[in-house]
């Protein structure tokens, strides 16, 4: 794995999601890249930080920080983080 790099797993602990969210909307996600590990089963997708940083920006680069923390609290996550 690749410094600059997340894999599905790691994104989705991140995000508080199951990784099958992240298959099924990877359409409207950055373009991810298959982490050959020569591990046994299907190699899991992985995104370059700087791409995830990119698309983050150009989904909340026009709103304020206190924008942001609110859509984060109302997604229904009763978890503090």
């Amino acid at each position: 794995m690749h410094p600059d790099h997340v894999t599905a797993a790691q994104l989705a602990e991140l995000a508080r999601l199951d990784t099958s969210v992240l298959y099924r909307r990877r359409q409207n996600l950055p373009l991810g890249s298959v982490l050959h590990d020569h591990r046994n089963g299907r190699p899991p997708l992985c995104w370059s930080l700087d791409d995830l940083a990119d698309f983050l920006a150009d989904r909340t680069g026009h709103l304020s920080d206190i924008e942001c923390r609110l859509r984060v609290a109302l997604t229904g996550d009763r978890h503090h983080v």
